[in-house]
């Protein structure tokens, strides 16, 4: 599925002034050389407290014994509750851009505050400020795939440990949400002497080339919530497919969900219409967790109302995502063209690298379920993935491609059935991403598993609302870091 919601609105992204440190050792040391005896405060190059950005020398190629290359990779360090023989949390923030009001808000600064540890941020190779080349041309691409990334992490942990002032035998716990989850969990996997522990929340584990999965959660999660607002979604997609078969229907469609242009008869630009209003209704369960306006209780407020039909209170719920003045684009050609462009400046270039890592490693189309309807009808050949890596990145990347990105995957990593000790997976019981995660400790396990009940996806990371089954999750995985952290006896 593709991100229709961040193509096509307008956003407004805020960034902070961050100087290159000349000499990362020097700046790295300067900010752990702290009182034992207190927590500190370093004032970044922005004036702001309690943080800064490190821009490590990471190397480009690590497979390759005679490759040199080097290019700077963004790290926020923030050591407001670091005291000296800490253990360092790293957080990977995997595919989107690393972000330090994320981090300082996130529930990790809660529990490096109970370890005394020093919180670092690491953004993904290509992601952000990250970018080994000046744009994304397919050719430049050639050095995004999970493999190098994990060694990524390994050298910067294996690098910071040579630093004279780092504590020897500091125990390094990555965190990560989502794809960065799956990261922590496969680096603790393939360099358990580097990484000591990793807490992966949401985490996809069992990689594969179609998740149909998604939806059908996203339907039962309504079913369960709100079953008026369920069925009233329901009709709504009943409606828009009654009127998706006739040019008068997609006309009504067009002006009254103010659409770029005519909607065209050809099922590719039908599937994007379907695609943009089933991602509106499925992010809601995804950030339940978030703001009232973000939840599933907003979404069947308007659903549910009575003064209109379903499809006019669908139509409210899509226009709450689209500014005033602008209009949503169903071209095929416009999505391809989006992301073809190369250069960062474009704002749709953490979806452009994200699509190539699908198509080449990690699958994760997720069509319409073939066993509901609640999101319209399921056209495979107008929602295949395949289909639009090919049109972005070339004939060569077809579904063999795909398929086999899929299965070296598998192959390498284990699925979801690999087993290694101080590893946690943590998961929501209304992430729709449950599916393709480990979310049950089997028989003789080494890793440990929180299910939070009720809880959305990486809500154990975002969410500050006073929640009892949120906060007894959370509960939980400090009492696994403490039991990790504590002195051996």
């Amino acid at each position: 599925m593709f991100n229709f919601l961040a193509l096509f609105v307008l956003v407004v992204y805020v960034t902070t002034s961050f100087s290159i440190a000349d000499d990362f050792e020097t700046e790295f040391s300067r900010l752990i050389n702290v009182n034992s005896d207190q927590e500190h405060q370093v004032y970044g190059s922005s004036g702001s407290n309690e943080e800064h950005t490190v821009f490590f020398p990471q190397k480009l190629d690590h497979f390759k014994s005679t490759a040199r290359n080097l290019w700077d990779q963004r790290s926020i360090v923030l050591n407001t509750h670091y005291k000296k023989n800490g253990p360092f949390f790293v957080y990977l923030f995997g595919n989107k851009p690393a972000s330090i009001e994320w981090l300082r808000n996130s529930r990790i600064m809660s529990y490096a505050k109970d370890a005394q540890a020093l919180v670092i941020g690491l953004e993904h190779r290509y992601y952000g400020d990250s970018r080994p080349f000046a744009n994304t041309s397919l050719e430049n691409l050639n050095y995004l795939d999970v493999q190098q990334a994990l060694a990524d992490i390994a050298y910067f942990i294996r690098t910071v440990n040579e630093i004279s002032l780092v504590p020897e035998n500091t125990k390094w716990v990555l965190f990560g949400g989502f794809y960065g989850g799956s990261l922590a969990a496969w680096a603790r996997l393939r360099y358990p002497h580097l990484v000591y522990g990793a807490v992966a929340s949401g985490a996809l584990m069992s990689i594969k080339s179609e998740y149909p999965e998604y939806l059908e959660s996203v339907r039962n999660s309504y079913f369960s919530f709100n079953y008026t607002c369920a069925k009233n979604i329901k009709s709504a997609f009943q409606q828009i497919e009654d009127l998706l078969q006739t040019q008068e229907g997609r006309t009504k469609i067009s002006q009254q969900f103010r659409l770029c242009g005519s909607l065209e008869s050809n099922e590719e630009d039908k599937a994007i219409f379907r695609g943009i209003l089933s991602e509106q209704i499925a992010l809601a369960v995804e950030r339940n967790h978030r703001s009232y306006d973000e939840s599933m209780s907003s979404i069947c407020y308007i659903m549910n109302r009575d003064s209109d039909s379903a499809l006019e209170n669908l139509k409210t719920v899509s226009s709450r995502f689209l500014p005033r003045g602008y209009c949503w684009y169903t071209k095929e050609t416009s999505i391809v063209s989006a992301y073809q462009k190369v250069h960062y400046d474009s704002r749709e270039q953490s979806d452009r690298l994200w699509q190539y890592q699908l198509c080449t490693q990690l699958g994760l189309n997720l069509p319409s379920t073939k066993s509901s309807d609640m999101f319209g009808q399921y056209k495979p050949e107008a929602e295949s993935l395949a289909k639009y890596c090919q049109d972005i990145f070339g004939p060569e990347y077809n579904q063999q491609t795909i398929d086999e990105g899929v299965k070296e995957m598998e192959l390498e990593f284990g699925g979801s059935a690999f087993n290694t000790n101080r590893l946690a997976f943590i998961y929501g019981s209304q992430d729709p991403w449950r599916g393709a995660g480990i979310t049950e400790k089997v028989k003789n396990a080494l890793y440990d598993v929180v299910n939070i009940k009720g809880a959305s996806h990486l809500a154990d990371l975002e969410s500050s609302r006073k929640d009892a089954d949120l906060e007894n999750g959370i509960q939980e995985i400090k009492d696994i870091l403490k039991s990790w952290l504590q002195p051996q006896t």
